[in-house]
């Protein structure tokens, strides 16, 4: 473990949760952990390992590693049971090199998600900013505490903003360098109608304060509010490739159904569908893919 891993961070860190998994280890047979179920789940974390290698077919240029001093090992990435979590660190960087990293982590998060998406595994996400330390031997920090409580409300597959990150990326790309090629809505757009879980009222299911009827918090109707959500819906933006091969939908093709693509990545591996849960995060997600094509059509992809 290098010395620097050791240190307090500040930066950028994200939180992908697999949608579905936890129902398929314990559909059909009750909660038993069957041999099939084990097989399974062993094909999608070689999916999801698989995958979160890829986004580092991003990489710094040699130019920003040899003449600006900027290093690899301040991006981390971790994978674990259905859920990857990435940071990058911007605590000893100039403006111009946070700009690179996080422009570099913005692209590496929404190509991880699109990937993971087209593999059959949509996921749910939160980005948040702060202090964190993130090494070989673990993570800890309020943002990946933000980061999980974020994404853990999403009704939908998509990768959303905590405030404080918004307005991070926001300042770091106030005066980015006019080769940048990522224009504001090709990487994030607002969404004014995110689904999310309501905030708890009460720590646990349990009687509710003044409430005749008891329920769970987490059980009630979605709510609908503002948030910047990541675009991953745009294959020319994060294409590693000359050609995009690494890619196997199109979003806006002739043949397109945004409802058939998505339903396709909901139920992929033998994920549960038939919950009117699920199919309302099928709908939501439909919902937000129209809107990132509203945001920025020329390269809905």
């Amino acid at each position: 473990m290098s010395a620097k891993s050791q240190n307090l961070s500040i930066g950028f860190v994200a939180w992908m949760d697999v949608l579905g998994y936890k129902q398929v280890l314990s559909s059909d047979q009750g909660t038993a952990l069957t041999e099939e179920k084990v097989e399974v789940w062993g094909k999608v974390f070689d999916v999801l390992l698989k995958a979160r290698e890829q986004q580092f077919d991003h990489e710094l240029t040699e130019y920003l590693k040899k003449d600006r001093g900027l290093c690899e090992a301040w991006y981390r990435s971790t994978a674990f049971t259905d859920s990857i979590v990435t940071s990058v660190d911007l605590s000893e960087v100039d403006d111009f090199g946070q700009w690179a990293l996080e422009t570099l982590f913005l692209r590496r998060t929404a190509f991880l998600s699109r990937l993971l998406f087209e593999e059959g595994l949509p996921i749910r996400a939160g980005i948040a900013y702060g202090h964190f330390v993130h090494s070989e031997a673990g993570f800890a920090g309020s943002p990946f505490i933000e980061a999980e409580a974020l994404s853990s409300r999403l009704e939908l597959s998509a990768c959303v903003f905590s405030d404080a990150a918004i307005a991070e990326v926001r300042r770091i790309h106030r005066n980015r360098p006019p080769w940048d090629r990522f224009e504001a809505n090709s990487v994030w757009f607002r969404y004014d109608r995110c689904a999310l879980k309501p905030k708890p009222v009460a720590p646990v299911c349990g009687v509710l304060a003044n409430s005749a009827n008891p329920a769970c918090p987490l059980a009630m109707a979605p709510v609908y509010e503002p948030m910047y959500a990541l675009n991953f819906a745009s294959r020319g933006g994060l294409r590693a490739t000359n050609d995009a091969s690494e890619f196997k939908i199109n979003f806006s093709g002739a043949d397109a159904d945004l409802k058939t693509i998505v339903t396709r990545s909901f139920s992929a591996h033998g994920k549960p569908t038939q919950k009117a849960s699920i199919q309302a995060k099928i709908q939501e997600t439909v919902k937000m893919l129209e809107a990132a094509h509203k945001a920025c059509p020329s390269s809905f992809s």
